[in-house]
């Protein structure tokens, strides 16, 4: 029985806009470190059908064989935005395709833990012990909302009641990425991970576990099945594209790479291994003899410099993405709406009521950790993370300062905040993510 299995469906709408792909490190070992890709494309039949699947094709290239980086995370973040210039320039050469976009969740499964980069709101979920955790961040408005509702400022009646609860804050469509989640949670045996895109919240959280338990015997194909037809049996008139993976962890881990590996593993496993195993404990003092003899040639010798590390250029939007004012209503000129949503109301239309959304502090950073720790489960705590060059120095003890650490800048003073007289509307050609629409 395998390990993983995918599925998708295509709902009420007239064609498939979402994509997925499933990347065995090893074919030789398909239980081995695997590579999950989710996305849900927008922008029109033609336009979010060529993005989600335009961005999975150039994230999978970049990370396995465009980067150097020996980070799972920063090798990641860098395969995101690779992905985006994709599509950026996909714009550029056919510019009937301008406004498609599509959000982007790829998965890592390491060794016992998995590693992700999120932008957007397609969902990773972890399932352990009959308990259904999401962990990675929401970037749709209702995502914003829920952290509100958390902290008490709001109900969980008007979060769900939102008019504009779906739209996205952040998304891959060639424009800068305002959000990323880059995160990393610890795997225990017989854990399950679900991937899927929104086409899924059709049904409750509660419902996917019960789903996920009842076909549990069947192994992740017969709950990617039974996911999908829990979501057809709801009969809901506008039900979107529903895509989903589903993982579930095995008992142990390799330790050596495969010969046909298409990525360079972690070495964290097999330093645990020799522990166990006499001959490569005498091995490894050979060798730390001979290593003790170079050492006594080279000490008289300068040390030479280290090469420099990747440069990762850090992407700071150009406007506000979705800044509430406080007595103001969210900038819609800031926010994609979701797909199919009327772009343009009618000239005689009457002006909907103006709501008053509460301040809520945003973070300007555009790489965010998962923006809710409350709601993380106990279980899902990051790991440290394990460098994927054998060669990586390893991580410092506890007391001991990095040897590559760098100072630390003085934080810089926050701006000054505008008054209304002096606050002006943002060019809307320059740096701001544009509604997208059919």
């Amino acid at each position: 029985m395998s390990n993983i299995a995918g599925g998708a469906s295509v709902g009420q709408r007239d064609n498939q806009e979402d994509a997925y792909k499933i990347v065995f490190q090893s074919e030789q070992d398909p239980g081995g470190d695997v590579l999950m890709m989710v996305a849900d494309g927008m922008g029109g039949h033609v336009g979010g059908e060529i993005a989600s699947n335009l961005a999975l094709e150039k994230f999978e290239q970049h990370f396995i064989s465009g980067s150097n980086s020996p980070r799972p995370r920063e090798r990641m973040k860098e395969s995101a935005f690779v992905a985006n210039e994709a599509l950026r320039s996909r714009i550029e050469q056919h510019p009937e395709l301008r406004g498609m976009g599509c959000t982007l969740l790829c998965a890592l499964k390491l060794h016992d833990r998995v590693v992700w980069a999120s932008i957007g709101d397609s969902h990773l979920y972890l399932y352990r012990s009959r308990q259904l955790k999401k962990i990675n961040a929401d970037h749709s408005i209702y995502g914003e909302l829920m952290e509100r509702v958390a902290a008490g400022k709001i109900t969980q009646e008007e979060a769900d009641a939102h008019p504009r609860k779906n739209a996205l804050r952040s998304a891959v469509t060639g424009e800068d990425i305002s959000l990323i989640d880059l995160n990393t949670a610890k795997l225990s045996p017989g854990d399950t991970l679900v991937l899927a895109s929104d086409g899924l919240d059709t049904i409750s959280q509660t419902q996917i576990a019960e789903v996920l338990d009842a076909a549990k015997r069947g192994g992740p194909e017969a709950q990617v099945q039974a996911l999908l037809d829990a979501v057809k049996q709801v009969g809901k008139p506008t039900q979107d594209n529903t895509t989903i993976i589903v993982y579930r962890q095995g008992g142990g881990t390799a330790l050596r790479a495969p010969t046909d590996s298409r990525w360079r593993l972690s070495n964290g496993a097999a330093r645990r291994g020799l522990a166990g195993n006499p001959l490569a404990l005498v091995g490894a003092g050979a060798a730390g003899a001979a290593l003790l003899g170079v050492l006594g040639f080279l000490m008289f010798r300068p040390p030479e410099p280290l090469p420099p590390e990747p440069l990762i250029v850090e992407h700071e939007p150009d406007v506000e993405v979705v800044r509430p004012i406080d007595g103001g209503t969210i900038p819609e000129q800031n926010v994609i709406p979701e797909d199919g949503a009327d772009e343009t109301p009618p000239e005689d239309a009457t002006p909907p009521e103006e709501e008053v959304i509460p301040e809520v502090p945003v973070n300007r950073n555009p790489i965010e950790e998962s923006p809710y720790p409350a709601q993380r489960p106990d279980f899902a705590e990051p790991a440290e993370e394990q460098p994927l060059d054998p060669l990586t120095p390893p991580e410092p003890q506890e007391g001991e300062a990095p040897q590559d650490a760098e100072p630390s800048a003085e934080p810089e003073a926050a701006p000054e905040e505008p008054t209304p007289s002096d606050q002006t509307e943002p060019d809307a050609t320059e740096g701001e993510l544009q509604p997208i629409g059919e």
